[in-house]
């Protein structure tokens, strides 16, 4: 799916030159599955690897260039790459726990979120994130609101676009567009 979209948008133009790998829009597309038999909503993000490596050197004030004791900079993340640096992992962890918060409307405690790692989708432009929020219980005669807040790639990209897909045991249930002015939506499964 996410290959067929990156298609579309290269056949449109959307892209700069492939080479430079510029592209002149900020998309991503957050898929939350919630499993209320399991008391969990699954997570897939899929984003562009140029931008995250971005937005990742600018939230953590990375170097340009390696010249820090752990020799972390921009240009050393080099996500999904062989050489990529041993704490992107935590690094993404951290950016998703401080940009993207999900909490019942009852409570102003988010969810803890649990990363479980990355990949590079076929296409050279995206990647994919996983990780899962549990413990959600909702009583057999209560209903549960869910509210998300998302300020994901936002602090560097006004132009950013957050498609939020939110499914039920796998199945289609709604959706929300999320950007630099509307950064909140909510889901009652």
């Amino acid at each position: 799916m996410w290959s067929l979209f990156i298609s579309l948008l290269i056949s449109t133009g959307a892209f700069g030159p492939p080479a430079e790998g510029v592209h002149d829009f900020h998309v991503s597309r957050l898929t939350a599955n919630y499993k209320p038999d399991e008391q969990r909503i699954e997570c897939t993000l899929m984003t562009f690897i140029d931008d995250l490596e971005s937005v990742l050197a600018v939230h953590h004030k990375l170097p340009k260039m390696g010249d820090s004791a752990m020799n972390l900079s921009h240009e050393s993340l080099n996500l999904t790459e062989p050489g990529e640096h041993p704490l992107v992992d935590s690094l993404i962890h951290e950016y998703l726990i401080e940009t993207l918060q999900l909490k019942s409307a009852t409570s102003q405690t988010p969810f803890k979120i649990s990363y479980l790692g990355k990949e590079r989708d076929n296409d050279p432009y995206g990647m994919f994130i996983y990780f899962f929020i549990e413990s959600l219980s909702v009583s057999e005669n209560a209903s549960m609101r869910l509210e998300l807040s998302s300020d994901y790639m936002l602090d560097l990209y006004e132009d950013q676009q957050n498609v939020v897909v939110w499914e039920l045991n796998g199945e289609s249930s709604d959706y929300d567009l999320l950007t630099y002015s509307t950064r909140t939506c909510d889901f009652e499964p």
